[in-house]
């Protein structure tokens, strides 16, 4: 099962313009609730769009950490445009050693 961190107004990540992002306490909720209604077997992944917003490799982080805490099991961290990717196409700062998963679509 994947959860995304969008508002519940949910729009492809490849739409021009602003985004809204769900707070980090609302997908903390979201991934609590999932959690307990799973059976154990089920792979819980939670999706941000933290760099899609322009928030940065920090808060894409920040969020990852928390979202594993909340029960997710892996991390999806949406990148649409590679001027707001991480430095050579990496996810790299402090996380907690979770499955993280990151792209960055590269126009030709």
């Amino acid at each position: 099962m994947c959860i995304e961190d969008n508002t519940l107004d949910k729009r492809s990540s490849l739409y021009p313009g602003e985004r809204d992002l769900a707070s980090v306490e609302e997908q903390e909720k979201r991934l609590r609730a999932t959690r307990r209604g799973l059976e154990p077997s089920c792979f819980l992944i939670t999706r941000t769009g933290a760099l899609v917003a322009g928030h940065g490799v920090a808060e894409a982080l920040n969020r990852a950490n928390r979202y594993v805490d909340a029960g997710a099991d892996a991390v999806f961290v949406q990148a649409t445009r590679p001027d707001r990717a991480p430095r050579g196409g990496v996810l790299t700062g402090e996380h907690k050693g979770h499955n993280m998963i990151h792209n960055a679509l590269r126009r030709r």
